[in-house]
């Protein structure tokens, strides 16, 4: 097998290919190799040559993308070539920083009437999924999941992005209300069965829904923490709408930020209610 092409190496050879073309036809490989490795990282085929790309040039750009493994490091290496050439003192900027992501998911009928914004932003449908997967696969020791409402069709599709065999001896920690509907509470259970199958240490931790001036309490936030370096914090639920279906938007980051909401998410665990789980 050859060897993967890094996220920096595939950004300088499309960069390399884009340099003498003109612009429009720079972004379009810009949004062919988005839609590539997009599919590459669904698993579903490539697909043909898009439009605006002589052929023989998207053989080259294809032959880098087979070589590159798609996740979220590579996912916007088209738009990132793209920006070094045509807007440099952005790309230049943006070099300098660790910088957040923005990812959201649209319902079907409102994807080609976005394309444009989509193109323009780089923030393509379906990233929240891809996201929280990726997040959760480069788990080494720890990933805290904050979430309201569970399902099959929201978690399966995370679960079948994973490796879970690599994340055998991580300690999963989740944080949702004492109070599910019933296919909640069983797509929860059924999601923590796996996990622990997979080598995982798994903790619930509920909220009891108090009534404070006949108003329950409840938790309503979506986050997800890794190894307190990276985190996800958005409005998806962990449900088939909210991966697939719905109008959601999150924001992916890293640095100070993450410790100072793991230091507020650990307080919060340690005042909730621990829920024993079936073997």
């Amino acid at each position: 097998m050859g060897t993967h092409l890094t996220s920096e190496s595939l950004i300088a050879a499309l960069a390399e290919i884009m340099s003498p073309l003109p612009r429009q036809k720079a972004e379009a490989i810009a949004v062919g190799t988005t839609n590539f490795l997009n599919r590459k990282m669904a698993g579903l085929p490539a697909g043909s040559s898009p439009d605006g790309i002589d052929k023989s040039v998207w053989r080259v750009c294809a032959g880098l993308l087979q070589k590159t493994e798609a996740n979220l490091n590579t996912l916007d290496a088209g738009w990132r070539a793209y920006r070094s050439l045509h807007v440099p003192e952005v790309h230049n900027v943006l070099e300098q920083v660790v910088s957040p992501q923005l990812v959201c998911s649209l319902p079907a009928h409102l994807r080609e009437e976005m394309w444009d914004t989509i193109k323009k932003t780089g923030i393509h449908d379906g990233s929240v999924l891809d996201s929280i997967a990726e997040i959760i696969s480069k788990a080494r020791s720890h990933i805290q999941i904050i979430n309201p409402y569970w399902s099959e069709h929201g978690l399966q599709p995370i679960i079948s992005r994973l490796s879970l065999l690599k994340l055998q001896g991580v300690n999963v920690d989740i944080l949702t209300n004492s109070i599910l509907k019933n296919k909640d509470f069983e797509a929860l259970m059924d999601f923590c069965r796996l996990l622990k199958a997979n080598g995982m240490t798994v903790t619930v931790k509920t909220l009891n829904h108090t009534n404070v001036h006949k108003h329950p309490s409840m938790i309503h936030a979506k986050t997800i923490i890794v190894d307190r370096k990276k985190a996800y914090l958005g409005s998806a639920n962990l449900t088939g709408n909210g991966m697939n279906l719905s109008v959601e938007i999150g924001i992916v980051f890293e640095g100070v930020l993450v410790k100072k909401l793991a230091e507020w998410t650990d307080s919060l665990a340690s005042h909730l209610d621990g829920l024993s789980l079936p073997d």
